[in-house]
């Protein structure tokens, strides 16, 4: 994945996950770490999105937070954090979304449709359980 396809925001969204997941003590940075990163920033499409689409952005960021809570810590934050699979897999869905699109960068819409469509990873599920889908 070459990250210098990546729009300013959506670089700055994969940072602040990183951090996230650092800071929380956690191994690897995952799809809920992005999506917590997507909605938080003020300046990314993600929250008026949500917004047009009657989920409240506070709202579901609240759940991503119960979540992330919830995942394992390991006992030094200081240590080397990994992307996971589902993750890395997300950035390459988003990857292919944007050229779906004929977009020249992937921006954070396309993250977002990334993570909408990993049905099996907690991000995805929780989205869908607040009536999200790609359509």
């Amino acid at each position: 994945m070459q990250f210098d396809h990546f729009t300013q925001k959506a670089s700055e969204a994969l940072q602040a996950a990183a951090q996230n997941s650092q800071s929380m003590g956690h191994q690897q940075v995952q799809p809920i770490h992005l999506l917590d990163s997507l909605i938080a920033s003020e300046e990314s499409l993600v929250p008026s999105l949500l917004q047009k689409l009657n989920a409240n952005p506070a709202l579901v960021r609240a759940d991503v937070q119960q979540q992330l809570k919830g995942l394992p810590r390991v006992g030094s934050a200081e240590g080397k954090i990994y992307l996971s699979t589902a993750l890395s897999q997300a950035l390459d869905a988003a990857k292919k979304e944007a050229d779906r699109l004929k977009d020249e960068y992937v921006a954070c819409e396309h993250l977002l449709l990334a993570i909408l469509n990993q049905k099996n990873d907690p991000a995805g599920k929780l989205l869908a359980a607040r009536g999200l889908t790609q359509e």
